[in-house]
Order: structure tokens, then sequence, then C-alpha cells
């Protein structure tokens, strides 16, 4: 049973690899990660974690193929955005430069000062302190509509402020 079961999935190989390569290879750009989603969807074929319905092999295989490397395209972005967040370069500064530690000060200044208390205490609570906009209408007994609105107010003051003011 185990040596029909294998020789089918090598006829299988034989049959498909080709397309199947060519699939990956358009969508990922690159020979070696092509042939490891290939081999990848193959070796879930022989464990058995995925099965193959009779008649469509083919396309069944081509849409395992794309959804690898699919998750493979994805893994690519979300690797190169924690490139871009967290640079692994030995100089980098973990102190802010002093023009920009004088404008966030002038900022928290301005939350502070140049708006209505209740939209400083609301704007603090969602960009402090995490809180949803549900929760901040909660905590200051007002809707979230109403929490909508004073974020929008005071992010619209921040940008008139001190948009200018980017390099």
């Amino acid at each position: 049973m185990r040596q029909e079961r294998d020789a089918a999935i090598e006829g299988l190989f034989k049959r498909h690899y080709v397309r199947m390569y060519r699939t990956a290879f358009s969508l990922l750009r690159d020979e070696e990660e092509s042939k490891d989603v290939v081999s990848g969807v193959f070796a879930k074929i022989c464990d058995g974690s995925v099965v193959l319905r009779e008649g469509d092999e083919e396309g069944f295989l081509i849409i395992c193929v794309r959804n690898a490397c699919l998750n493979v395209i994805s893994k690519k972005k979300l690797h190169e955005r924690l490139l871009r967040l967290y640079p692994l370069d030995d100089k980098v500064s973990l102190t802010l430069p002093t023009a920009e530690e004088e404008r966030l000060k002038r900022m928290r200044e301005f939350i502070d000062n140049g708006m209505t208390e209740q939209t400083s205490r609301i704007f603090k609570l969602c960009y402090d302190e995490g809180k949803s906009y549900k929760e901040a209408a909660e905590m200051q007994g007002v809707s979230v509509a109403a929490v909508n609105k004073h974020i929008v107010k005071a992010l619209r003051a921040l940008r008139e402020k001190f948009g200018k003011e980017q390099d």
C-alpha cells in the first residue's frame, strides 16, 4: 500500500512539477524559493497534511503552490517592515536628536495647554494609554462619536501647528 502511494506521488511530481515550478517562479521571481515551495507542497502531500482529490489534481496543486507563494510573500513583507522599524545597525542611537526632543516637548505642551481639557484628556487616553475609542468613551461618559470628534479635532490642531515643521 505504501509503495503504491509513493508511486502515485512520484507520478504526480513528474507530471506537474514543471507547471508548479513555473507558477511559483512567476510569483516569487526566485529559483530556490520556487523549488522550495513546490517541494513543500509535495512534502505536505507525503506526510498526509494535504489530501488530493481524484480528478483535478493539477488545478489543486497549482492552488496549493499559489497559496504557499502568497505565504512566502507575506512573510517577506513582514520581515521587511520589521527591518525598517528595527534596523540592525550598531550605530543606531537610542536617544532622539535634540531638535526632535524639543519638537516632541512642544507638542506635549500644546496637547496639555493648547486644546480643551476634554479633547486633551481623550487624546491622551487613546494615544498615551492605548485605549480604544469605546473604552475612552466609557471612561469619559461620552459617546464613541464624541471621542472620534475630539480625536479628529486634536489631530487637525497638531497638523496645523506642527505639520509645517517636518523636514
